[in-house]
C-alpha cells in the first residue's frame, strides 16, 4: 500500500478497492457516519453509533441527549504519542514509530497494508494465525480512508486530542486485567472518549453501557450518581463485561461483536456451529453495524498508530485525567467546594461528571474529585462556615397526580388543599390547560437529615 504523506500525489497514493459508491458497498454508513460524523444527533451523531453499550441490553429512557462529542475538559499538551501503541505490543518496542518521524516503514503496496492489517488484528484479538479476509481489509481501507480524508477527519483529529486525556489510565487497566491494549480503541468507537456521551438508544459514557447492562456490570445508577460517565469507574466495568463474553465465546473478536450485538445474538448467529467472527460476517449472520464494528476498530487503531502518515502528527493530547479525592459530607454542592476552594465550577463539574445533581449523594461521606494542587487544609472547617443553604442540596418529597378526565388546574389544587398559582408554580413546563394522562406535581417538601 503506498503511502499517503502530505505531499504524495493522489495518484500515487494507497490503491483503494473497487470504486463503487461507498454506501453501496457498505449499506450501513447511515448508523456508522452517526458515530463517525456526528452529523445530527442533538448537536451528534443521527443515531446509534456501531457499538451500543456493553451488551446490547436494549434501549432505555432516562437520560438527556448531549452533544455527543462534547463535555471534555478543555487542555492541550504534548502530542499523544498514539505511535507507542501498536495495539497488544509493549510500549517503546520494537515495531512502533517514533514521534516526530514519517511515520516508520512506508508500506508501498496494497498486499503490505494487508499484511499490516493482519498483524494488527492478530495483536489486537491475540490470535496471530488468523487469516484476515481480504473483504475485511478492503472494509478497513475504506474507513482509514473516512478517518484520513473523509467526513470524519475532524471528528478523529479531536478524538486522538480527547484520547490523551484516559489513554494512559485506561491502558493500565487493560493490562491489569490481562486484556489486549488495543481495546483502547473499542472505547474511541464507542464514545470518542467522551464520558458524557448519550446515545439516542440512552447508552451512556466512555463505553457507552445501557443502564440494565451498567447495573449488572457494578456500577451505581441512581438519581444522584451515574457511575457510567466515571472514566475509571465505566473501564473497569466494560474490562469485566469484556472479560464475561470472552469466556463465553473464547475469541476477542466475538467478544467485540459481542459488546456490540450482545452475547445472545452472536450466539444465535453461531447457531452451536462454533464459527468465528469472519465466518459469520461473511455470511451476513451478524446484524450490519456489528459486521462494520471490528473492522471499525482495526481502522482506528491503524489510523492512530500511523498519525504521522495520516496528517495527525501535530495533534495536541489533552491533559492526563488525573485529581485528588477528597471526602466531603452527603449533598454537599460542588459550587460550595468551589467557593472554598477557588477552583471554578466547570472544572469541578467535569471532574465530577457522575454525580448527577452536581451534588454529594446523601448519606455516609462521599469522596469528590478535585483538581491535583488544589490546597484542602481545613477544607471541612471552610465549608462548615458556609450559609447552610449554601453548603448543602437539599433532598425533596414530591407528591404527584395524574390527570383524568374533567380535572382542571383548580380542582386539582383544591383537592390538595393548595392554590392554584401555588401549583402552576410547581408546574412552569405545562400549559393552560392539562390533558389526561399528564403528571402534575401538587407538593414538594424538604426532608430532613433525620427522613434521609
Amino acid at each position: 500500500m503506498t503511502e499517503a504523506g502530505p505531499d504524495t500525489p493522489r495518484a500515487a497514493r494507497t490503491p483503494r478497492p473497487s470504486r463503487a459508491p461507498f454506501t453501496v458497498l457498505f449499506p450501513a454508513l447511515a448508523a456508522l457516519l452517526a458515530l463517525l460524523t456526528g452529523c445530527s444527533l442533538a448537536g451528534g451523531p443521527a443515531g446509534p453509533s456501531p457499538g451500543r453499550g456493553g451488551g446490547g441490553a436494549g434501549a432505555e429512557g432516562g437520560e438527556d441527549e448531549v452533544p455527543y462529542l462534547d463535555g471534555s475538559l478543555d487542555g492541550s499538551g504534548d502530542p499523544a504519542g498514539l505511535e507507542e501503541l501498536v495495539l497488544g505490543t509493549p510500549l517503546g518496542s520494537e515495531g512502533t514509530e517514533g514521534a516526530g518521524g514519517d511515520g516508520g516503514a512506508v508500506a508501498g503496496t496494497a498486499a503490505s497494508f494487508d499484511e499490516e492489517i493482519r498483524a494488527q488484528f492478530g495483536t489486537l484479538f491475540l490470535d496471530p494465525d488468523a487469516a484476515v479476509p481480504p473483504a475485511v481489509t478492503r472494509q478497513v481501507a475504506e474507513y482509514v480512508e473516512l478517518f484520513h480524508e473523509g467526513r470524519a477527519r475532524s471528528n478523529f483529529e479531536r478524538w486522538l486530542a480527547r484520547e490523551g486525556r484516559y489513554r494512559e489510565m485506561i491502558l493500565a487497566e487493560l493490562r491489569a486485567a490481562g486484556l489486549p491494549e488495543g481495546l483502547l480503541y473499542l472505547a474511541m468507537l464507542e464514545s470518542g472518549f467522551n464520558p458524557t456521551a448519550v446515545s439516542r438508544a440512552k447508552a451512556v459514557g466512555l463505553w457507552q453501557f445501557m443502564r440494565a447492562t451498567g447495573r449488572e456490570s457494578g456500577l451505581r445508577i441512581d438519581d444522584w450518581v451515574d457511575e457510567r460517565r466515571d472514566p475509571i469507574a465505566s473501564t473497569r466495568a466494560a474490562i469485566g463485561h469484556l472479560k464475561v463474553l470472552h469466556d463465553a465465546l473464547g475469541d476477542w473478536a466475538l467478544a467485540a461483536a459481542a459488546y456490540n450485538a450482545g452475547l445472545g445474538r452472536v450466539r444465535r448467529a453461531q447457531k452451536g456451529t462454533g464459527a468465528g467472527y469472519f465466518q459469520l460476517a461473511a455470511e451476513g449472520r451478524l446484524p450490519r453495524e456489528t459486521r462494520n464494528y471490528v473492522p471499525l476498530i482495526l481502522a482506528a487503531g491503524h489510523v492512530a498508530r500511523h498519525r504521522d502518515r495520516y496528517g495527525f502528527g501535530a495533534v495536541a493530547a489533552e491533559p492526563p485525567h488525573a485529581f485528588l479525592p477528597v471526602e466531603v459530607e452527603g449533598r454537599t454542592r460542588l459550587t460550595a467546594v468551589a467557593s472554598v476552594t477557588g477552583v471554578p465550577v466547570d472544572t469541578l463539574r467535569a471532574l465530577n461528571a457522575h454525580l448527577l445533581r452536581g451534588a454529594a449523594p446523601p448519606g455516609k461521606r462521599y469522596a469528590v474529585r478535585l483538581p491535583l494542587g488544589t490546597p484542602v487544609a481545613g477544607l471541612d472547617e471552610r465549608l462548615a462556615a458556609l450559609p447552610l443553604e449554601t453548603r448543602i442540596l437539599p433532598e425533596y418529597r414530591e407528591v404527584f397526580v395524574t390527570v383524568r378526565s374533567g380535572d382542571s388546574w383548580w380542582r386539582i389544587a383544591r383537592a390538595h388543599g393548595r392554590t392554584v398559582r401555588a401549583v402552576r408554580a410547581l408546574n412552569p413546563r405545562l400549559g393552560e390547560v392539562i390533558h389526561p394522562g399528564q403528571r402534575v406535581l401538587v407538593e414538594r417538601q424538604i426532608v430532613t437529615d433525620a427522613q434521609l
